[in-house]
């Protein structure tokens, strides 16, 4: 997507705490531009994206974790540092992920809805109708 302006909404469909790997963030670093990902093994790291960040370039020990209860929500914006730690606990952590971005955002994979106002990207979004 470009550019990588998001805001993604994670509902909790269970409880989500650090027994079952809730997300982590890194507080103040939306305010940052956009680290630099790269691609991981999804098959031996069972992740569910396969992109993550240098440990290197940000201070883990500054992580705060988002304790939800089912229909509880998070909303962070595409720039925070973010991720989960493994699901060791034997409980599940279903839940939901909605992602807002603007219109002149092109995405050239994955279903669009336009959910108000126009398409800003010059025809180069596709988007499902209802």
């Amino acid at each position: 997507m470009e550019p990588v302006v998001t805001a993604s909404v994670w509902l909790a469909l269970e409880p989500v705490d650090e027994g079952n790997g809730c997300m982590q963030v890194i507080p103040g670093t939306h305010l940052e531009e956009m680290r630099k990902h790269h691609e991981i093994d999804t098959e031996k790291d069972n992740a569910s994206l396969n992109l993550e960040i240098d440990t290197q370039n940000f201070d883990e020990s500054k992580a705060v974790s988002i304790v939800l209860d089912t229909g509880d929500c998070s909303v962070h914006h595409s720039h925070l540092i973010h991720g989960a730690k493994a699901n060791s606990s034997g409980r599940s952590r279903h839940g939901l992920v909605m992602r807002y971005m603007p219109t002149s955002s092109i995405r050239t994979n994955g279903d669009l809805y336009l959910a108000r106002g126009r398409d800003l990207s010059n025809g180069a979004n596709v988007y499902i109708q209802d």
